[in-house]
Order: structure tokens, then sequence, then C-alpha cells
């Protein structure tokens, strides 16, 4: 029998709440009914057929939610493609999966292609099925299927219903797009316990505003998307004379869970001043691992680390040749659990196989570096593929990232800054130059940090100082690019390799 828990809350509405609120997007609200009213309809594509694989290139829509629905009841491979994807990327993905149908992308409409191979018995059990599949790219940049099998995707409601409770009563926004795991997870929670999932179209920070103020009382969102909500809100109270937002910061409460990203001591500190009655967690984890480690403003934890390890997670690092490292040793990180991944979709001899996640001995990776201290606690170096080389050693540029912004802030030399990003650049002498790249939409060459210099004497001093005593000299910048913006991507990260092509558009310093 299908695993029907998949949607245990949202059966519960349905049977004695139908016409609750589920789905609200850009305002407009959806019961519990009506979506099941239109899952119904699109479950007649699928003509009694079992096992098949549907792939979905939609914007954030109700489409995204009623395919889950349909797919999650009957059993089928629910396949997210992001519909703003190059056309090449697209095509590779399509190659890849060989989807039976394929609703939006390029068509607009919903395709279908029943004589493709239907699921392998490999990889179905109708007890535990391959129910989803997402695309990382991974340190290729091209696309990379991994597959999520119902087991681990109800571990992962328990791990998050219980460490953010989640209930029938959250009213949770994710203005994120749906074709992303953040928010796609949130949704896909959201309906599982049978609460109130509220998106957006397209990220606007004050309508985000707007929902936490009348309904919302929890919100999903990566680091930099939690930054332009909070600058909204500045905004928003420094230029009104409204009465009503007289301490309506220190009243607002909800919980914001953040994830995508580190979550930097300065925006933490940030979002504490501005709600202090509200709830701060953020997570580590990743789409083929799930929940690993997460950070309660509550709890009391380190704020450069990434929390406790969630229960039933275990972690431990390896060095480059596959040796598992003692307790507390830095490295890159390896984890164990239930809510792992099941593994990569590949084609093999025409036929579909499920390659296992990477790891050594029993453990898995995606390649992030770091380590647990004494007391358990979880702390992210960088991605071995952001690694650079400088001087023959190595260099982490979030690491350098991190200390580069909150010494700016502690100067006082960051409130324009949104941005503060380490890449390395070919260098005959360095092998990689370290460059900093500095954006926020005020700022500009002749004032960047500093208000008494007309040339960037000030901006050289400042971060001379910034640099003495926390980095060690082949982490030091040698070259400063400003911006007043840097290419994002739909999910609100730093899209590193689209920057690293437009640093000859940028204006440069030498450091």
């Amino acid at each position: 029998m299908i695993n029907t828990l998949l949607l245990q809350g949202y059966r519960q509405q349905l049977a004695s709440r139908p016409s609750k609120v589920a789905f609200v997007l850009d305002g407009q609200a959806f019961t519990f009914a009506d979506l099941q009213a239109r899952a119904t309809v699109l479950q007649q594509t699928f003509a009694e057929r079992r096992q098949l694989r549907v792939a979905i290139a939609l914007p954030n829509c109700l489409d995204v939610a009623c395919w889950y629905i349909a797919c999650a009841s009957a059993g089928h491979t629910l396949i997210l493609m992001e519909p703003e994807w190059p056309q090449a990327t697209y095509k590779a993905a399509l190659q890849l999966v060989r989807p039976n149908i394929i609703a939006g992308g390029p068509g607009a409409g919903i395709e279908c292609d029943f004589s493709a191979a239907a699921g392998n018995p490999d990889w179905y059990d109708e007890t535990n099925f391959a129910f989803l599949a997402g695309f990382t790219s991974g340190s290729s940049g091209r696309p990379k299927a991994f597959l999520r099998d119902s087991n681990s995707w109800l571990a992962s409601f328990r791990c998050s219903s219980r460490e953010f409770d989640i209930s029938a009563e959250t009213v949770q926004l994710a203005p994120g797009p749906l074709s992303h795991g953040l928010s796609f997870y949130a949704m896909a929670e959201s309906l599982y316990a049978g609460a109130t999932f509220v998106t957006q179209s397209n990220f606007s920070a004050e309508a985000c505003i707007t929902t936490l103020q009348t309904s919302a009382n929890s919100l999903v969102v990566v680091p930099t998307m939690l930054q332009r909500i909070l600058d909204s809100y500045s905004k928003e109270l420094n230029g009104s004379c409204d009465q009503r937002h007289d301490g309506a910061g220190s009243e607002l409460k909800f919980k914001a869970i953040v994830a995508g990203a580190k979550l930097s001591s300065h925006l933490k500190q940030r979002f504490r001043a501005t709600w202090p009655a509200a709830q701060l967690s953020e997570y580590y984890g990743a789409s083929e691992l799930s929940f690993v480690s997460v950070n309660h403003d509550h709890e009391d934890l380190p704020d450069d680390s990434v929390g406790r390890l969630c229960e039933g997670v275990s972690v431990t690092t390896f060095d480059s040749s596959g040796l598992r490292l003692p307790a507390s040793t830095a490295g890159t990180l390896h984890v164990r659990s239930a809510m792992l991944a099941s593994g990569y979709l590949k084609q093999q001899s025409g036929a579909f196989i499920i390659a296992p996640l990477s790891g050594t001995d029993g453990w898995y990776t995606v390649g992030d570096r770091g380590h647990l201290d004494a007391q358990g606690n979880l702390f992210l170096t960088d991605r071995e593929d952001r690694m650079l080389i400088s001087g023959g050693l190595n260099v982490y540029p979030s690491s350098v990232e991190r200390i580069i912004s909150e010494e700016l802030h502690n100067r006082g030399f960051g409130e324009n800054l949104e941005h503060c990003v380490v890449l390395g650049i070919p260098d005959p002498e360095w092998g990689e130059k370290i460059v900093l790249i500095l954006a926020g939409n005020k700022l500009q060459p002749d004032s960047v940090y500093s208000a008494d210099s007309a040339d960037f004497a000030g901006i050289r001093q400042t971060l001379a100082g910034c640099f003495a005593g926390c980095l060690q000299k082949h982490e030091i910048p040698r070259l400063l690019f400003v911006a007043e913006t840097i290419p994002l991507t739909t999910s609100g990260k730093v899209a590193y390799r689209e920057l690293q092509q437009l640093l000859p558009e940028l204006t440069q310093l030498i450091i």
C-alpha cells in the first residue's frame, strides 16, 4: 500500500475542516477543498497508470501544491525543475530523468509521453517509494538529480515539526521559489501538518511584513531575504508617522526559520533588536542530507555555529584521503541519519539506477567542511568546491567573508552593506589572488564606508584595520570590487559563477 502519511494533516483537514485556508498566493486564499478539487483534475492525467515520473517547471502557483498532492496520493515520482533554467540546462535535465509528464517549462502546458519507461522496480517500492526528485548543481554546475523516498521525507517532517513546533495552527510564510528545496519543503511540511501555507509569486519584503503583521506566525527564508525584510521594516518605520507602527516590532511574535547560508552575527543581533518578541532559528542541511543541525536563539548556542545536531543525526569528519579524523577535528563533514536521500538518479544501459550519495565507509557528504566542538556544536568552514589555494595555502571564503563582514559592522561601516563576497582570480604569483566584493544598493565608489574621504584612502584604511589581527596573510584580499548589486540565484543565494564573470565590469581598487 502506498505510504499515505505524507499527507496526513491534509487529509484530516479535508475530512473535518475542508473550508479551512490551506494555500495563499499573493493574498488569494484557497481552501483544502479547493486543493483537492484541482488535484483530482490533475490525477486524471495519470489515467490509472502507475510509477510515472512527473516533472513540473512551474513558477509559484497553486498547481505546485496540487501536483505534489496528486503524485503523493497516487505513488508517482514528482520531479522539481527550475522554470528559469537556461534552455540547455532544461534539456539536459529532461534527458536525465525522461519524464512521462511535463507541466510548465517552455511549453507552459502539460505534455505527456507514456512511451518512456515507467518506474524501475529496482528503485520503486509502494511502501517507501521514491516520490520526489530534485536537482542540485554540485561543483560541476550541471544538473544532478537526487531522489527522496517517502520514509526519509516523513523522518524530515517529524524532525522539523518537533524542532520548529509546526502544527495545524501554523500559518507558514515562505516567499521563495517553490522550485527550490527550502520553500517547497515548507509547503509540503504545511500540508503534512494540516497548516496554512503562504507564498508570493515574486518576493516582496513589504508584503512579507504585512503578512507577519496580519496572519503568519512562521517565516521561512534565506539570509538575504531576511536582511531585505529587516531593511524594508526599518525604512517603513522611519518614514511613517502612523501611530500603528509605534512599538510594532516589540509586539510582533513569530518564528523565523533561516537556512541556505550561515546567518551572520550582525544579522542575528539586528533581528533581536528589531523583533525582541520573535524567535530566530537557523538550521544547516542540504537537499541530499535534509536536517543536520539547528541553532535556536533560546538555547543560547554559539552564534558562529550552526547549532547542535538534530535528533537521530550523527556527524564525523574525514580528510582528503578518506581517513576518518579524531573527534572535534576539522575536515569534510559526513552524516548518518534516517533523513538522507536515496541517492542520485542515473541512467545506465537505458535503465534507471540509483547511484549512492558521495561518502566514505557508510557516511555521506555533500562536500561541506567543518567540525564538531567538544560540546557537540557544529561549525562550518566552507564547501570543498569553494576552497581557494593562494600561495600554496588553503583559503575558505565563507570564513573570510564572515570575519570581514562582522568587522565592518563592528566598526560602523556596515549600514549599507548587503553582501560581502570573497572569490579567487588566476594569478601567476599566488596561483589564486584573493579578491573582495562589497555590494549594497546605496554604495557609491567615492563614498564607500568613508564619509570624510573623496577618494578611496578611507576604504583602504578601514579595511587594513579590519584585516589586522583578524586574517592570516594568505587570506587577505588583494583587490576590492564595489557594486550596488550582485547576481543572485532564484533562491536568493549569491550566484558565484555569474559574479566571477562580472568582475571586469565592477569598480576595482587595489587594497
